[in-house]
């Protein structure tokens, strides 16, 4: 967004039930919903989207292997 500091006349609500007053306040919520704007949709936005899902997937299946591998030493 060209102006990124700009108030809202109105506080719109979100769909997640939050408030955002300013251009800044809804590109936070955009980002932390893995969201855009129709405009900024291109191929570098979704591979940040596709790489960030993949490393939480890989965190997840670690954390798991690390909670089972535990669990196999603790019961033997």
């Amino acid at each position: 967004m060209a102006n990124i500091s700009r108030q809202f006349a109105d506080e719109v609500l979100l769909p997640d039930g939050t408030e955002a007053s300013s251009s800044a306040d809804m590109d936070r919520w955009l980002k932390q919903n893995d969201l855009a704007l129709a405009g900024d949709f291109s191929a570098g936005f979704y591979e940040k989207v596709r790489n960030r899902q993949e490393k939480m997937r890989r965190d997840s299946l670690f954390a798991d292997f690390i909670s089972n591998y535990k669990r196999m030493i603790w019961n033997e």
